[in-house]
């Protein structure tokens, strides 16, 4: 989108990667020395955009290696030190890669922005600019990259599901719309629609007083105590070689935590569903890992997964809430 349609300063009054790093590392209980260990370097804007993306990933990604820092000192490593340049982390988190030659399509054509109501006059994609006198609250983000999402979405609108629908049709649908009656519509059919506010809009509304609330993280302890790993020395390459991870995610931010933890030498398998939607960044969001596929919907699937849990020393999922207890593999149970 064009960048006067959004007139957002990203790093107004934001705290740099180090102060975030640390808000992190204190959440967690850590030791507060080790951040004498870590550098960032660079500045924002990384991108073009309304949020401080770069600070997000330099701080985020910086946490993750200066705690494998710290395991791999308990280890007997070095302690080494954590240096996070801003331009590579934002290269990292592209994820552009080639499946047998092909670059797959990041987006579904469906996907991306669309302006609503009877004087809208075209849509958007994530690369086009647009008038800067267009009000952006007659706007809304379409998120059709699975079959599903994108043909509840053209069903909601009155068209015809399938790939065979194009754009030009659903910027003529939604003439007929106000972005957050859409959005409202959307949510109640869990589809992926999402109405376009401003920071005052957003600032004002139940969800952002809700988020406000919340801690950055929150760490929670269920059951008793587990028992030390013991784990044998390591080298500074491999500071979690040995650490058995079940992996239990889907999509992007999940898998990209199994893959921080496999680059740092834990062994990761990856367990999906056969019956599960999946998108091509998967290829590159697995490297490092084993996977292997269970229908949780079978009792002998339950039971490998439950042989996995016995002699895994971490469980990483990112399933909707109730979905895994529905199986019988809730905290509490687990």
């Amino acid at each position: 989108m064009s960048a006067n349609l959004f007139a957002v300063n990203p790093q107004a009054g934001l705290p740099p990667a180090r102060a975030v790093l640390a808000e992190l590392w204190a959440a967690a209980g850590l030791d507060p020395r080790a951040l004498a260990r870590f550098s960032a370097t660079g500045s924002e804007p990384a991108l073009r955009s309304s949020f401080a993306v770069g600070t997000a990933l330099q701080a985020a990604l910086g946490a993750a290696t200066l705690a494998a820092t710290e395991v791999g000192r308990l280890r007997g490593a070095a302690a080494a030190l954590a240096s996070v340049e801003l331009l590579d982390v934002v290269r990292e988190s592209a994820c552009r890669f080639t499946l047998d030659g092909r670059t797959p399509a990041q987006w579904d054509k469906l996907s991306g922005l669309y302006r609503c109501g009877a004087g809208q006059s075209g849509g958007g994609d994530d690369g086009g600019d647009h008038d800067s006198d267009v009000d952006p609250r007659s706007w809304v983000r379409i998120h059709t990259n699975f079959a599903h999402h994108r043909d509840g979405v053209l069903a909601l609108l009155g068209l015809p599901p399938g790939p065979g629908t194009e754009r030009n049709a659903v910027e003529a649908a939604l003439r007929h719309w106000s972005a957050q009656a859409l959005e409202s519509a959307a949510a109640e059919r869990g589809l992926v629609v999402a109405a376009l506010r401003s920071p005052a809009e957003w600032a004002a509304h139940p969800q952002a007083a809700a988020v406000a609330t919340e801690p950055l993280l929150r760490i929670e302890r269920a059951g008793a105590a587990a028992a030390p790993l013991g784990w044998l020395p390591c080298s500074n390459e491999q500071r979690l070689a040995g650490l058995r991870v079940l992996e239990l995610t889907r999509i992007l931010a999940g898998p990209v935590a199994g893959r921080t933890l496999a680059a740092q030498g834990a062994d990761v398998l990856l367990i999906n569903g056969p019956h599960l939607p999946n998108i091509e960044a998967l290829a590159e969001t697995s490297r490092g890992k084993l996977s292997a596929l269970l229908d949780l919907r079978t009792a002998e699937d339950r039971a490998t997964l439950r042989a996995l849990i016995r002699n895994c020393d971490v469980l990483l999922q990112s399933s909707r809430p109730g979905a895994l207890p529905a199986f019988g593999f809730g905290p509490e149970e687990l």
